[in-house]
């Protein structure tokens, strides 16, 4: 939700967020709806009132590909996102408007006067947030590891979890 005055609550349906987001006056952005993890909304982001079309974030580039053609398919408002999850990759996508405040911000989006600029996530920027996210989690990582492969893949997994989170990323 884009322009929201309260927390819309996680564990909704996607049609009860919807109507949250609404009853606020906000927007109802879908972002990055068909991520290769399955997490985003898929079909359902036809409901929403814009697309994340680009996300600097995705390695993969088909999912991207796959949003700007269904935003197209649907005729929905587009605007990109950089993901960011380290400073360095701030601004990896940029949406450029005309506005002057919140409400004509989210008048421009709507009416998909948006303008962007976009460009991926390097590979060092990759790596760097991957070292960063899997060194904050990595109790939570060797849990994992632990409940779920078998005894020489838990072995070899826990000596790559070691080796990456130990060496120093460049920052």
């Amino acid at each position: 939700g884009l322009g929201l005055s309260e927390p819309v609550l996680r564990g909704l349906s996607a049609e009860e967020t919807l109507s949250r987001i609404r009853q606020q006056g906000a927007l109802a952005i879908a972002p990055h709806p068909f991520d290769l993890q399955g997490v985003g909304l898929r079909e359902k982001a036809a409901l929403c009132d814009a697309v994340e079309t680009f996300n600097a974030l995705a390695v993969d580039r088909f999912s991207n590909r796959r949003n700007q053609i269904f935003a197209s398919r649907h005729r929905l408002p587009r605007v990109v996102g950089s993901d960011a999850h380290i400073p360095e990759a701030l601004g990896s996508a940029v949406n450029h408007l005309q506005a002057d405040s919140l409400d004509s911000v989210l008048r421009e989006i709507k009416a998909g006067r948006v303008r962007h600029t976009t460009r991926y996530q390097s590979r060092q920027q990759l790596v760097r947030w991957a070292h960063l996210r899997l060194s904050q989690s990595r109790p939570e990582v060797e849990k994992y590891i632990s409940s779920t492969y078998n005894p020489p893949k838990k072995r070899l997994a826990k000596k790559l979890l070691q080796s990456f989170t130990s060496t120093p990323q460049a920052s």
